[in-house]
């Protein structure tokens, strides 16, 4: 079943649950660093406007450090403006870091897979070869390795961070505003329902491809292994007619996948825009009444709401 399968690929990432703690720690950092950078962002708006019409009242200071009066503000603004870059960059060079992290990771697991499952294949009887395509065969010690290297860094480790992820977001568009939140992200339980029944429309489609996928790899191996056979019987057309014929099979499956996706993903986008939509009206109905911030509030939130989504 599919959650033995899980299961069993759940236990092969906890052999590197090391590296998919290091890589999850440096996601947190970045989450950490985006909010950080998205924050002073929205401190420097509300200080411009206090700036241009002081009846909408000062910017909350982070830390309630503020600078001092005899500062200008275009001196305010250079000092915030450098913070931001500062973080930036910071941003930058750990995402570096946590890219070579990921990567060091699953290159390991691909190798370690991969000979795991040749040196499998060194020790299983003859019966199993017997009942077994060599196409199939060939097809897991190559495409199935990349699928499970996929798992573990696609979503084992992609899993976590988004779960650090959604929760931080949640608690600072709670901190903004509790209503707020509620309204903005109403739709939200729509986008789970969509990609539940997304995934069991496509799961069949892709078991398929990976059939044809087989076929293909075997005609493969049977033309190269019987090469002497077909140049000596003259068959090199007939050969190339059966191979062209799999893969027209083979991309005409990916096709239909496609296209699956082409629907479902403006479908998943537009549920996001609904939520930005209610934002905006019902967010700046709460910045005219000065029951929220324009910067550290609405500009903020629409920024987690966008983020938050993603994610989902």
């Amino acid at each position: 079943s599919n959650w033995q399968l899980l299961r069993r690929l759940f236990g092969l990432a906890w052999r590197y649950r090391r590296g998919c703690a290091a890589v999850l720690v440096e996601q947190a950092l970045l989450v950490a660093l985006s909010l950080a950078m998205l924050g002073m962002t929205g401190v420097a708006i509300d200080a411009l406007r206090h700036w241009v019409d002081p009846t909408s009242g000062p910017p909350s200071w982070p830390l309630g450090i503020s600078p001092p009066p005899s500062f200008s503000p275009l001196a305010v603004t250079a000092i915030l403006s450098a913070t931001i870059l500062v973080l930036a960059v910071a941003h930058a060079a750990l995402r570096y870091v946590a890219s070579m992290s990921a990567g060091r990771l699953v290159q390991n697991i691909v190798v370690d897979l991969r000979s795991e499952v040749y040196d499998k294949l060194q020790r299983l009887s003859f019966r199993f070869f017997d009942n077994h395509r060599t196409g199939s065969i060939i097809n897991r010690v190559t495409g199935d390795v990349q699928a499970v290297r996929m798992f573990v860094d696609g979503v084992v480790v992609q899993m976590l961070a988004v779960a650090l992820s959604l929760v931080v977001y949640l608690y600072y568009m709670l901190w903004l505003h509790v209503g707020l939140t509620l309204a903005a992200l109403a739709t939200t339980p729509l986008l789970w329902v969509a990609a539940i029944k997304f995934s069991r429309r496509v799961r069949p489609a892709y078991q398929r491809s990976s059939e044809l996928t087989d076929d293909l790899v075997l005609k493969l191996s049977e033309t190269v292994q019987g090469i002497h056979v077909v140049k000596g019987f003259a068959r090199e057309d007939d050969q190339i007619a059966r191979f062209a014929a799999a893969n027209r099979a083979v991309e005409t499956q990916k096709e239909g996948i496609f296209w699956k996706i082409s629907l479902f993903q403006p479908w998943m986008g537009f549920l996001t825009q609904v939520n930005m939509i209610v934002l905006l009206a019902y967010g700046g109905w709460l910045v005219i009444e000065g029951r929220l911030a324009l910067g550290e509030g609405l500009f903020v939130f629409a920024n987690l709401l966008q983020q938050f989504a993603n994610q989902v």
